[in-house]
């Protein structure tokens, strides 16, 4: 009888229970504690502080329904939201719902709120949605320090715009494309990194963060490092009419030591007979399909606004892009057909300059003769041959036109061509 009393005074102590304290709710001035966060996500109301008492593997998405406005916040030293391998079809964490927001952390939290989309575990779990999907009307994500989105490994097989299942940590979307109630995403600290998208279509971009349509990225302060997309964008990617501002925070490239850098691996293919890879680092895309991109880190001090593909200071546009490996395929085919003409110029000065075996004999050249012949075979002028063999020049011309007659050449020009001509030039002492 004492053990009964003792349990129904617990029981009245302790209202809530104490066997099941996964997760407890704070509207300010109560709280209430559930044995599960998705029975938390369910009862808040407008507003609510949600703090995780333990970790948790997600057996379904926490969905963040109409005007609810939550924050997540953690009690331990360090607890972490994992995917279950039962939960691999849809977002961890869902904002869907029209004049909604969710916070991650808060100013001055103590302790680290992990959520972890379970690609290092023994077997990887290889979902087929990312991380947190915010695509409700009017709908905010918002993210601070000692908060780390990580190890998401995307596989599905979806349409380039389908509304939830794209992107690898954080999958910005606006239904119906309504650019006046946009979703979006404040990152104003913490880490996302270790995120893969491998969606199986051109919407494999985006291994960070990935907007298509009206969604807003703004990056305050963070880090986003250690991602990879299958096509562009390693660290962020927008497509269409997204917006991306940065005041503050730090978007590894690829020159960035092992372990941070973003990584894409095949390029947007955009235009698509240009297959390269764009974006390491950032890669945006404007409704014409021209884009800016940069591989290189983006680094703290660098704030930038874009809206549309114009380009800004390091960004390189498709346009550049395009013009700069045109001109690298002009500069290489002039260099080539250049070094094709010395190489046919050196050939034939070769053989121009091959000494000629001369055989005579058989026009039966007089001695004075054949010296004329000799001498008229390089490049020296009549009157320097005059000189040479102590004659006059119009000596030279009589001797020269009986040589040309017995030859059967009708000038210098035609021995030449007949005969060769010798380049180096014997009398060049005499003037």
């Amino acid at each position: 009888m004492k053990n009964y009393f003792l349990l129904l005074l617990i029981i009245l102590v302790f209202p809530a229970g104490i066997f099941a304290q996964a997760a407890s709710l704070s509207d300010g001035d109560n709280t209430y504690f559930y044995a599960t966060i998705n029975e938390a996500f369910e009862a808040a109301a407008a507003s609510g502080e949600i703090t995780l008492l333990e970790n948790i593997i997600l057996e379904a998405p926490l969905i963040v329904g109409d005007n609810k406005h939550i924050i997540l916040v953690s009690d331990a030293s360090s607890v972490t939201i994992q995917r279950s391998v039962n939960n691999i079809d849809y977002p961890l964490i869902w904002i869907t719902g029209m004049n909604v927001s969710l916070t991650l952390g808060k100013p001055g939290m103590d302790n680290e709120l992990i959520i972890d989309g379970g690609n290092l575990n023994e077997p990887p779990i290889l979902a087929r949605a990312p991380l947190i999907t915010i695509n409700g009307r009017d709908s905010k994500l918002i993210m601070h320090d000692k908060v780390t989105l990580q190890n998401n490994h995307n596989t599905a097989n979806v349409p380039t715009t389908h509304n939830y299942q794209n992107g690898a940590a954080v999958f910005i979307h606006t239904i119906n494309d309504d650019f006046t109630r946009q979703a979006e995403f404040i990152m104003k600290g913490g880490t996302i990194r270790g995120n893969l998208n491998n969606v199986k279509s051109y919407a494999a971009s985006g291994g960070g963060v990935c907007i298509i349509g009206f969604g807003v990225f703004t990056m305050e302060g963070g880090v986003i490092a250690d991602n990879y997309a299958h096509f562009s964008g390693g660290g962020f990617f927008s497509d269409g009419r997204g917006s991306f501002k940065k005041t503050g925070g730090i978007i590894y490239g690829a020159e960035a030591p092992q372990g941070l850098r973003n990584f894409a691996r095949l390029g947007n293919d955009i235009p698509r007979s240009w297959p390269v890879t764009y974006g390491h680092a950032v890669c945006i895309i404007s409704g014409d399909y021209s884009f800016i991109f940069r591989d290189n880190t983006v680094k703290e001090n660098e704030t930038h606004s874009f809206t549309s593909a114009a380009s800004e200071g390091k960004w390189e546009t498709s346009k550049e892009t395009s013009r700069r490996t045109l001109l690298i395929i002009i500069l290489s085919s002039l260099l080539f057909c250049v070094s094709v003409f010395l190489i046919i110029m050196r050939v034939i000065l070769k053989k121009e300059n091959k000494p000629h075996k001369f055989d005579i004999s058989k026009f039966d050249l007089s001695a004075r003769e054949k010296e004329i012949f000799k001498l008229l075979l390089t490049d020296s002028p009549i009157k320097n041959i005059a000189k040479t063999l102590d004659i006059t020049v119009s000596g030279i011309r009589f001797h020269s036109d009986n040589l040309y007659a017995k030859l059967g050449v009708k000038n210098r020009i035609e021995l030449f061509a007949k005969y060769g001509r010798k380049t180096q030039e014997p009398f060049s002492k005499i003037e």
